[in-house]
């Protein structure tokens, strides 16, 4: 909701409480990540998810989302990757991302001059090859006590600073833990008053380049046009929120409270059926599992076949295998971004989908904060 306050007119004075309330909301979300990496890592229910992935795109990635803090204090950023990596490497690119933005944000956090440099080489290790991350700073360092407990629960490297700059102090003991999962370790070295150089390394596992797919003769873009969208959906702030972002889409949001409303809504569609199905998980009477598995049963050809993307907070990998089992297309998890459901209806009707979440006005100039991954 927030967002959405975002694009419409305020004064300046109101620009400057959103900015305070979301960073405060991105705040809380942060620590509550945390806690719940911590839980799943702990308990072994953390599962990595390895996909080719596109190395540069992913360092790229990370320079995005980085350069504004490193800008905000004056400090240098580079990203300095060796020309004979492989182009694609198979890993979980959402987790690998994590790591080294805590890395990076803490070596902006504690720097106040030079430059922060992340270095991305291969390494032939004894046992198999290893992709490794180092990042470098010119901060304020680390003494030899503080290095000796830094990947420990709670503990933070300067706590005045992390006090200002804000910080669980889980950031580094989950990025170590994220690296073992992987294969792989984190390692640092630093002196009081030089700066300090964190080693993240995992194992290599180069994937062959596959051919581009070739459009097939003929095929085009469909022409832009509204979608129909159904959305189940028994929470009613919820609901407000999904109604303001298709509506500024393009789209015409229909509601249903249950399970059973969506199932009887798409069996009485008839002559106007619906586009897409964004589905809550956790509903009354019937479960967003049960209300798919119905729809894909219709007799109608035209609604048991309609898209499906799962809408809940619950992102463990085993909800999301149960969703995918159920007959669900795609899954979006809570908070849904704007940004993330134009991306989602794009995935399946293309420009019709809607091109990135329109402004109505400009919005204010960002503010350097702690990155953030909504995954919950």
């Amino acid at each position: 909701m927030l967002s959405l306050l975002r694009e419409t007119g305020l004064n300046q004075q109101q620009v400057g409480y959103l900015r305070t309330a979301t960073e405060s909301a991105d705040h809380l979300l942060a620590i509550l990540n945390d806690i719940l990496d911590m839980s799943q890592l702990e308990s072994g229910r953390m599962v990595l998810n390895s996909t080719p992935v596109e190395l540069r795109a992913l360092l790229r990635d990370v320079e995005a989302l980085m350069r504004p803090q490193a800008h905000a204090k004056s400090l240098a950023l580079h990203i300095v990757a060796d020309p004979a990596l492989p182009e694609r490497v198979l890993c979980d690119a959402t987790r690998v991302k994590q790591v080294l933005f805590n890395l990076l944000s803490n070596a902006i956090k504690f720097s106040d001059r030079g430059a922060v440099v992340l270095d991305v080489q291969a390494h032939d290790a004894v046992a198999v090859p290893e992709l490794v991350f180092t990042v470098t700073d010119q901060g304020i360092g680390i003494d030899e006590a503080t290095l000796a407990t830094l990947f420990h629960r709670f503990v933070q490297g300067d706590s005045s600073r992390s006090r200002r700059h804000g910080g669980t102090g889980l950031g580094l003991e989950i990025s170590r833990n994220l690296a073992r999962l992987m294969g792989g370790d984190i390692t640092v070295t630093s002196q009081p008053g030089s700066g300090s150089s964190f080693r993240f390394r995992m194992p290599l596992k180069p994937v062959a380049a596959g051919a581009a797919p070739h459009p097939l003769p003929g095929d085009a873009p469909p022409p832009p046009r509204p979608l129909r969208v159904l959305v189940a959906e028994d929470h009613f702030v919820n609901r407000q929120y999904m109604a303001a972002l298709l509506e500024r889409l393009g789209h015409t949001a229909v509601f249903a409270a249950n399970g059973h409303e969506a199932v009887d809504a798409m069996h009485a569609a008839g002559t106007r059926p619906f586009d897409i199905v964004l589905m809550d998980l956790h509903m009354p009477e019937m479960d967003g599992i049960a209300a798919t598995r119905a729809i894909r049963a219709l007799p109608d050809p035209t609604a048991a076949t309609v898209p499906i993307v799962a809408l809940t907070a619950d992102a463990f990998t085993e909800t999301r295998d149960r969703c995918l089992v159920a007959g669900m297309n795609d899954f979006l998890t809570k908070p849904v971004s704007p940004q993330k459901l134009a991306a989602s209806l794009r995935r399946f009707f293309g420009s019709t989908g809607g091109a990135e979440f329109p402004p109505v006005s400009a919005p204010p100039p960002p503010l350097p904060q702690a990155p953030v991954t909504a995954r919950r």
